[in-house]
């Protein structure tokens, strides 16, 4: 659901985002420092107040980018 596309709105994917973070530390030996949502996904989860869930994954920054889908990430250093 969306609520861009009035749908409704996402909830933050706490337990997917930790799993992606736990894989990303695996494969590249260090923790990723930024995680990357969709300008989409940041309203949603705005609008259902699960961002501050966020905050508990050890990132130092959350960014907002246009060229990602909904439902899309990415895990990156500094």
């Amino acid at each position: 659901m969306s609520f861009i596309r009035n749908t409704g709105v996402y909830l933050f994917p706490t337990q997917f985002v930790k799993d992606a973070i736990k894989t990303y530390t695996e494969n590249h030996g260090k923790s990723p420092k930024i995680l990357v949502i969709s300008s989409e996904d940041a309203i949603d989860f705005s609008l259902s107040c699960t961002m501050p869930s966020a905050a508990s994954l050890g990132l130092d920054k959350i960014q907002r980018a246009d060229y990602l889908d909904s439902g899309e990430i990415e895990l990156c250093q500094t």
